[in-house]
Parts: C-alpha cells; structure tokens; sequence
C-alpha cells in the first residue's frame, strides 16, 4: 500500500492547461489539482526535473494563472506531475480558493467535460 505523501489537499476536476518548454508549447488536461502541484494528462510528458513555463484557467477566476513548474514525475504517453515553482501568494489563493470550493462544496460546480 502506497503512502499519500502530499502536503495540500487535491482536488479531481479536468481543467485545460498550456505549458511550455523552451520554445515549444503543448495544452493537456489538470486532472488532479493542489495549491503545490498537479497531474497533467498529456501524451507529451516532459522528463523529471525538466522546468516548464505553464497558463492555467481556473472556472469563474478572470485572472488566469500563469507560472513556473518542475517536473516531479512522468509516465510515456500518460503524463506528469508538475510541482508548482514560486507562485506568488495570489495565485496560490486563487488556487487555494478553487481546491477549498470543490472539496467543501463541489456538488454545487459543474463538472466540465
């Protein structure tokens, strides 16, 4: 049995991303989303370690998230795990506010599909 090892709750709500590295970019699907990190769906993962420039949308916040992150983990054709690198204190509200909404009110927040 595996130990859940993360500091801050997550949430599973899909959730559209852009990210970048170097001078390419690619768009995958948060899949799992926490006030440290998240798990991006992407045929395209980038290798542990790798830096990557990231546009996230959150669902009714106008101001969109744009940041660093670190490449914590990857599976070939599946994904990542992204670590969320110096996000100011704003963003990590506006996510903080996002996660918090859906764990204690999610029945409320449409699912999109």
């Amino acid at each position: 049995m595996s130990e859940d090892r993360r500091e801050f709750v997550r949430v599973n709500r899909t959730l559209d991303i852009e990210y970048s590295v170097d001078t390419a970019s690619f768009t995958g699907r948060v899949t799992d989303l926490g006030e440290g990190g998240a798990f991006v769906d992407t045929t395209f993962p980038q290798p542990a370690g790798a830096e990557l420039g990231f546009r996230l949308d959150l669902p009714d916040d106008p101001q969109t998230i744009e940041g660093r992150a670190r490449v914590a983990w990857h599976q070939p054709m599946l994904g990542m795990g992204i670590a969320f690198v110096d996000l100011s204190q704003e963003q990590i509200d506006q996510i903080r506010f996002f996660v918090g909404s859906m764990y204690f009110g999610g029945a409320d927040v449409p699912e999109d599909v």
